[in-house]
């Protein structure tokens, strides 16, 4: 009996971990929040999480850029040239939407 319930609960898993990974929501790294400060005049990586194989789109600067998850769920995109301003707003989208308020781009 006892083996069983053990392969039971181990085929639960296989069967539910899928897919709660196909609907993960975007996420983000703790500096990439409200009120960042981003460096000026170089190139700038912003990067998270977000489902394997899933489409991210940013939206920043009246620009957007595109970027795809890896089999690992990780993303990444570079903004280039940034010139000193702000506050600027960043919208982050795949299964979920994050927005990002109070942005400056200078000299961190």
């Amino acid at each position: 009996m006892k083996n069983t319930i053990k392969l039971s609960g181990f085929l639960w898993i296989l069967i539910f971990v899928p897919l709660v990974l196909t609907y993960a929501d975007v996420s983000l790294p703790g500096l990439i929040s409200d009120n960042m400060v981003l460096q000026r005049n170089t190139n700038v990586k912003i990067r998270g999480w977000a489902a394997p194989n899933e489409v991210v789109q940013i939206h920043f600067l009246d620009s957007t850029f595109k970027s795809k998850a890896n089999t690992n769920g990780e993303w990444s995109v570079m903004l280039s040239d940034l010139n000193a301003g702000g506050p600027y707003k960043m919208t982050i989208k795949a299964g979920n939407t994050i927005t990002i308020n109070n942005i400056l781009i200078g000299d961190v």
